[in-house]
């Protein structure tokens, strides 16, 4: 099959030199989520994080590991160009500026993880590491009430995703292990994380979180057991969440009729005429703040929402972010993006079906796992891990409806473990002798 060949022919040999730097990507991924600089301003005073990341540049130019083969990676390079376009057109240059270099330094990390976990084995370890500052993440939120543990992670929704996002690993993971004490621990994570997403009291990630839920159980392999893990998050739910968090999400009901939902259908109108305004290439990066007033004006309502101007405010949407700011070029790129992100899951779910002599065919195949006291094979974690990664997509999709993080790093890394995955998918099967 020539898809499966070109997956293949895209891997590159694992790097026996390249542990240490490995361990970079670790750290880095650290201080961009666990945040303790936020914590200890004497850390934030290194700039221990925009360290961290020209060293990464250091090494990937110099050790020769820079790489533009995979499409992901070259679409995430044309977005940049074209963030590159606006900054000296943009009507606030450095907003644009500095959304650019956010994504730079994001793209910067892409690259890392793609070069350095060049193995199921270092994948594994990486994914190990993305749990424990998720863990570490969810105890800072639960013992703040639900605070965000700060800079993209301090509002509550945002820090709501977050946890929705990490919440597939742990149910997949738990699906995956089958030694007992494993699959417990997997499954104490994701009520863990259930906890700290309640104790935010986001309406939006709530709904993230049942929709990812369903997305998890849709793509189960094993829906019986999928369903009582399910159902054991639910209960738990139900038994430590308080009255306020009920009565929170029951103003989801009320839709635009409440001052949030009034404020935000306000801005994606205003974002709309702003689309529709500049459809090819958009406002630029960083800009629907800046130039919301004119266009607010323009659309009618010269004294604002009930006499306030909401100028200065971010979308509230990734989706009201992305078409405004990034028009119809950088929409498609986002999009292809996407489009890929979910072929390389589904590249590396074939190859490890054909390599075990399963049917390469229909999604409703489970991948067999043998019943012992051992842990799952290198094979078996990565095809759960798939599935892993295509339900935290899902969950920051979702949040994206009603919170404006398109630039932050969470699903932009995570296009970058699909590639990393196929890639050491695809040499592990090319290297197996069983047929494919």
């Amino acid at each position: 099959m020539p898809i499966l060949a070109a997956a293949k022919a895209s891997a590159i040999p694992a790097s026996r030199s390249s542990a240490t730097l490995f361990w970079l990507v670790v750290l880095y991924l650290f201080f961009e989520f666990g945040r303790p600089q936020e914590i200890l301003p004497a850390i934030g005073t290194l700039h221990l994080p925009g360290l961290l990341t020209a060293l990464l540049t250091l090494a990937l130019c110099g050790f020769n590991r820079l790489s533009f083969s995979d499409t992901p990676t070259r679409l995430f390079a044309g977005l940049l160009a074209l963030m590159a376009l606006h900054i000296p057109i943009a009507l606030n240059n450095y907003w644009a500026l500095q959304t650019a270099r956010t994504m730079l330094g994001t793209f910067i990390a892409y690259l890392a993880v793609i070069a350095y976990a060049d193995s199921l084995r270092r994948i594994a370890t990486l994914v190990t590491a993305w749990l424990g500052i998720h863990v570490y993440l969810a105890i800072f939120g639960i013992v703040n009430e639900g605070r965000g543990v700060g800079g993209f992670l301090s509002d509550d929704n945002d820090f709501a995703m977050i946890l929705d996002m990490v919440f597939p690993f742990a149910f997949f993971l738990a699906l995956a292990d089958r030694r007992r004490l494993h699959r417990v621990a997997y499954c104490a994570l994701m009520l863990l994380f259930t906890v700290a997403a309640v104790l935010t009291h986001s309406r939006g990630g709530f709904l993230a979180l049942a929709g990812t839920a369903l997305y998890c159980w849709l793509r189960s392999p094993a829906k019986a057991l999928s369903a009582a893990l399910l159902g054991l998050s639910v209960l738990f739910i139900a038994y430590v969440a308080p009255s306020t968090y009920w009565a929170r999400i029951q103003t989801i009901q009320d839709g635009t009729q409440d001052a949030t939902g009034e404020d935000r259908v306000y801005e994606w109108r205003i974002g709309w005429r702003m689309f529709l305004d500049n459809p090819i290439m958009g406002v630029g990066q960083g800009n629907f703040p800046f130039e919301f007033r004119r266009y607010e004006v323009a659309s009618g309502f010269p004294e604002g929402l009930h006499g306030r101007s909401r100028a200065g405010r971010a979308a509230h949407s990734m989706y009201f972010t992305l078409l405004p700011e990034l028009g119809l070029f950088g929409t498609t790129l986002w999009l292809l993006i996407l489009y890929h992100f979910f072929r390389d899951t589904r590249l590396s779910r074939l190859l490890i079906r054909r390599a075990r002599g399963a049917p390469p065919a229909g999604r409703s195949v489970p991948l067999s796992i043998p019943r012992s006291t051992r842990g799952p094979s290198e094979r078996e974690k990565a095809f759960h891990l798939t599935l892993a990664f295509e339900a935290s997509a899902v969950a920051s999709l979702i949040s994206g409806l009603f919170i404006s993080v398109l630039y932050y790093p969470s699903l932009w890394l995570l296009v970058g473990f699909a590639v990393a995955l196929r890639k050491a998918v695809a040499r592990t099967c090319e290297n197996d002798p069983s047929p494919y």
